[in-house]
């Protein structure tokens, strides 16, 4: 069920917002709650990969910087080669 609350915006927000109703066809509250859904999916997103990257580092599945550099460059350097 979904309850209903307010928000105050700069009038350039609202404006912004009233336009992109109007050109999409939906309402202002269509637009808000898809925004936030996305925003939700998206942090939901980020720390599942930091949760992830807290258990490798845990596990100790990690790699030296300095090596990941030095194979990085390596492919470049073999693919600048190849031109």
């Amino acid at each position: 069920m979904s309850e209903a609350f307010s928000i105050r915006l700069p009038e350039d927000q609202k404006t912004f917002l009233d336009n992109l109703a109007k050109a999409t066809d939906r309402s202002r509250n269509n637009i808000i709650s898809g925004a936030i859904a996305k925003m939700m999916e998206n942090h939901n997103f980020v720390l599942a990969r930091i949760k992830e990257g807290e258990a490798d580092v845990a596990a100790g599945r990690v790699h030296d910087m300095g090596e990941v550099e030095r194979r990085t460059q390596a492919v470049i350097d073999r693919a600048v080669k190849k031109r």
